[in-house]
């Protein structure tokens, strides 16, 4: 059997879906098994499309394989805005649920 490895996976350095899939494509061994858990499983999801052949094992946890609903694409989108939003201007009102 072949070495184990285990590695958390940095979001943060990436503005897409897509980028954060290339990036781990890029890093990647030539197949490995791929865990997704929350928006790591969109992540993983992208990884599979781009390069089917390399994924031996996939497991999704804590997410969904269904595109995001109306309610959930607003909610995401008033979420970005808050984060790009100057400190001091953002409403003390709550994001939409």
């Amino acid at each position: 059997m072949g070495r184990m490895a285990l590695s958390p996976w940095d979001t943060r350095r990436d503005d897409s879906i897509a980028g954060m899939a290339v990036r781990l494509l890029e890093d990647a061994p030539s197949t490995f098994v791929l865990v997704g858990v929350s928006m790591g499983g969109d992540v993983a999801l992208e990884v599979v499309r781009r390069a089917p052949g390399r994924v031996a094992g996939l497991a999704l946890l804590r997410t969904s394989a269904r595109p995001d609903s109306t309610e959930q694409l607003a909610s995401r989108a008033c979420q970005s805005d808050l984060v790009t939003m100057p400190k001091g201007r953002q409403p003390r009102s709550r994001m939409p649920r």
